[in-house]
């Protein structure tokens, strides 16, 4: 052991002497030992041991809580990972051999036999089970600390002598046979795999249904609903909230399934017996048996591992080995995989690791003097820090915006080409984007085109909005006139003639704004009709005309609006009401990485005003 572990850290240390990132795998938790030869001899036996000096037998499932703590299925039992410690939350301690069977009890008197599948719910925090020997969806209540016990009980399915089946209906006369994995949507609505029945049933509204597949009727067809055929489908994947990904095990392939056509489609063949599926930056990682297969651009290629040899070797990607794997996590936090190594009874981490992909767009790249010119960041794979260079270096930041900042506001003061860089350095190294020439200014000899945006177009009462002149051809002056004006006030020595007025509304509903630009060959108007809406309920409980859909969730960096084509600007609020960060909407993403692990709510704004909102959990 010792060995390994100073290969380790020599393999890290002449990796960063050489400035890269080196990416690596390590056997987190649990004692390699080969339980199927040894017939489970060794397993645990206390509550609350070291992640390294505990033993799991056959794990298999494995989720992650909004809170950042991981859940692992092993025969019969729960465990929670929670920093260094393993703790047994439920199911039977003990021999597993003996600790089977079924009952809903507190913690570990509860029994389960061969729980598989694991997901955590992003509202609640409460845990569901594949119950795969007892044809039962079960449940464990939130985790609140480790003394206090977490009770199991029976969610979904008929317990009975003989109670597979596949039987749709309210919970509990529901019939599944061998469900295997299940995940979570953002509003709540369960999918599994019920891996004997070869089908993908649906939990929603207290009912469940069949959406995929027919029961028993084993096959490989691409199809819509009950015309689809699986061959033992497996692990279970949120591609986004519409597209769930499906590990068609026997029939090497992973299929995905559209939520609202419930049309099946396969996305990858030629695989060996994939147990599961993750989807991370567009990009998939597939558990088969002894390696983890990447597949990215129609491409498939060995990720980790190999195809024929099995051992526990930990080290650089190219050494680690597996042994018999089963259900892939990936945290998004650590930028990093969780795997379960069934038969030698370990949870390996992989580090990922992915370079930023730096991108960034400016708007607009023809301006005026003194125009105010937006410069958005739209990296993706965020890690270290970030630094924009603007040369020539005359310009001034406005609203607040720093060299440092995801979105530069900037005015330049002299005509020229101006070049913008980015980089983001981080732990590996450095990646950047330079621009060269990129944004031009002129002066133009005509009248303004008058333009602006305001930081935020719903809002509580007596709360500051910041508008924003966006006007071309260097106005000379500005007014400003706000309809109806009643209760409407400057704030921050602000006026009605300033580039960047502050206001407060004392009064709910919708307001007008109007712009006049003007200077030496004339003047314009922009009018926003009903653009700044003032509730004094919103900021609680977001009321808006449609139901928001974005993934992935929980996130960490960023998310993408889906279903939205033309959203324009986001508000984001915590918990106790208040806005913690608002801006424009850029090719469908929000940037937040700068909140906190916690949960909000979301509100967008598309080009046509209309509103819409979702629960935003961030990780």
């Amino acid at each position: 052991m010792k060995k390994i572990k100073y290969i380790l850290i020599g393999l890290l240390g002449l990796a960063l002497n050489q400035g890269v990132t080196a990416q690596l795998s390590y056997n987190y938790a649990g004692i390699a030992y080969d339980n199927v030869a040894n017939n489970n001899a060794n397993y645990t036996t206390s509550q609350n041991e070291g992640l390294r000096s505990t033993y799991l037998n056959l794990p298999n499932g494995i989720a992650l809580d909004t809170n950042g703590r991981t859940y692992i299925t092993h025969w019969n039992r729960l465990m929670l990972i929670d920093g260094s410690k393993l703790r047994g939350r439920a199911g039977g301690a003990g021999d597993p051999v003996f600790s089977g069977g079924h009952s809903d009890l507190n913690s570990i008197a509860g029994r389960m036999d061969d729980p598989r599948g694991v997901a955590v719910h992003p509202g609640t925090n409460e845990v569901y089970i594949c119950d795969y020997g007892n044809h039962l969806i079960r449940k464990v209540s939130r985790y609140v600390n480790s003394s206090n016990a977490q009770d199991l009980s029976t969610f979904a399915g008929t317990y009975s002598g003989s109670n597979s089946g596949s039987t749709d209906g309210a919970l509990a006369s529901a019939k599944f046979n061998g469900p295997n994995d299940i995940v979570i949507m953002n509003n709540g609505d369960m999918y599994i795999s019920d891996e004997d029945n070869n089908t993908i049933r649906k939990i929603s509204g207290g009912m469940v249904s069949t959406v995929a597949g027919s029961a028993s009727a084993m096959g490989d067809v691409d199809g819509i609903g009950g015309a689809a055929r699986f061959t033992y489908p497996r692990g279970l994947c949120i591609e986004d909230q519409n597209n769930i990904l499906i590990a068609d095990y026997n029939n090497g392939k992973i299929k995905r399934l559209n939520l609202t056509t419930k049309n099946v489609t396969t996305v990858v063949s030629g695989l060996v017996g994939p147990q599961d599926v993750v989807s991370v930056n567009g990009k998939l990682y597939i558990t088969e048996r002894t390696k983890i297969t990447k597949y990215e651009n129609s491409t498939k290629s060995i990720f980790a591992g190999d195809g024929f040899a099995a051992d526990t070797t930990a080290g650089t990607l190219s050494q680690t080995r597996f042994t018999d794997l089963r259900k892939i996590l990936y945290n998004a936090k650590e930028d990093a995989f969780y795997v379960a190594d069934y038969r030698y009874g370990i949870i390996k981490k992989i580090e990922l690791f992915e370079k930023p992909i730096v991108k960034f767009t400016a708007t607009p790249t023809s301006a005026s003097v003194s125009q105010v010119v937006s410069i958005v960041d739209q990296t993706t794979n965020r890690k270290g820090t970030r630094k924009w260079v603007i040369t020539p270096a005359n310009y001034t930041l406005v609203n607040s915006t720093t060299l440092n900042s995801e979105t530069v506001q900037v005015e330049f003061s002299q005509t020229g080409s101006y070049t913008v860089k980015l980089t983001y350095t981080y732990s590996g190294g450095s990646e950047e984007l330079k621009k060269s020439g990129y944004i031009n200014v002129s002066i133009i000899n005509a009248p303004p085109v008058a333009d602006f945006v305001a930081d935020r177009v719903l809002q509580r009462a007596n709360t500051d909005i910041t508008l924003t002149d966006l006007s071309s051809n260097t106005p000379t002056s500005r007014l400003w006139t706000i309809t109806p004006s009643a209760g409407v006030t400057f704030q921050s020595g602000t006026d009605n003639t300033s580039k960047f007025p502050v206001l407060q509304f004392a009064n709910e509903g919708k307001y007008t704004v109007k712009l006049t630009a003007t200077n030496a060959n004339g003047s314009d108007d922009e009018i926003k009709t009903d653009y700044i809406t003032i509730n004094n309920t919103a900021s609680v409980q977001l009321t808006n005309i449609n139901p928001l859909s974005i993934y992935p969730q929980p996130a960490s960096n960023s998310v993408q609006i889906n279903g939205v084509s033309n959203a324009l600007s986001f508000t984001i609020y915590n918990l106790n009401g208040q806005r913690v960060l608002g801006g424009s909407v850029i090719e469908n993403q929000v940037n937040v990485s700068r909140l906190n692990a916690g949960i909000y709510s979301i509100m967008v704004e598309d080009a046509q005003g209309n509103l819409y909102k979702s629960k935003l959990l961030l990780n």
